[in-house]
């Protein structure tokens, strides 16, 4: 199976990376799991490691906008493994390059979420894990482009630089706990991870999603 690799890296890096700079922070799995824990989380990521997910593998999924979507990145970030969700209204070759690109180690869609025998549920009915084996430097998610410009193109993010992102975006609009994001776009997109995900993480906020 391939790994995900970045093409391009970010001409300040090392000055972010640097003890103090901007991307000096601990996982995302820890400053999210500090500020909202949810046992699912665990029970997921054990299901998802029984599986055989492990660091730097990807975890793909095409669903709508889903909890289950926010549960499953957390997940993946709780094993150090890369969440690979894809637009749930991508047509068929969309699709099939995105996964030729992700190699998922493992896959999920809609009806195995929310379908008569929901493998969704059997994951959940696993040993949790409790200890992270993520990294500040773990690749966190490929998110693709829309594809405007010729095919899908996958960006690379990683953990410190998500959990940045958001700490700083939370900062930025003073939210608190007593707030609630109101979210029409995919959780397949920035705006949706961001606003959605990442941002109800790092504060209990509540997410709406639409």
């Amino acid at each position: 199976m391939g790994r995900l690799h970045p093409t391009s890296r970010h001409p300040r890096g090392r000055e972010y990376r640097a003890p103090g700079g901007a991307w000096d922070l601990p996982s995302l799995d820890a400053i999210i799991t500090a500020a909202h824990d949810d046992p699912r989380v665990a029970a997921l990521a054990g299901g998802l490691r029984a599986e055989g997910v492990g660091r730097g593998d990807v975890v793909a999924w095409q669903l709508p906008n889903w909890d289950e979507a926010s549960l499953l990145y957390r997940a993946c970030w709780r094993l150090g493994a890369i969440a690979g969700p894809i637009h749930h209204q991508a047509g068929a070759t969309d699709v099939d390059r995105m996964r030729a690109v992700l190699s998922p180690r493992f896959t999920l869609h809609a009806d195995d979420v929310r379908g008569p025998a929901s493998r969704f549920e059997r994951l959940l009915d696993s040993p949790p894990v409790v200890r992270s084996a993520a990294r500040p430097s773990d690749l966190a998610v490929a998110l693709f482009t829309s594809g405007s410009t010729g095919a899908p193109k996958a960006a690379l993010h990683t953990q410190r630089g998500l959990a940045h992102k958001a700490l700083t975006m939370a900062r930025a609009h003073g939210l608190t706990a007593d707030d609630a994001v109101l979210m029409p776009a995919p959780l397949a997109h920035i705006s949706g991870l961001l606003n959605a995900v990442l941002i109800p993480g790092v504060i209990p906020m509540r997410a709406i999603l639409m």
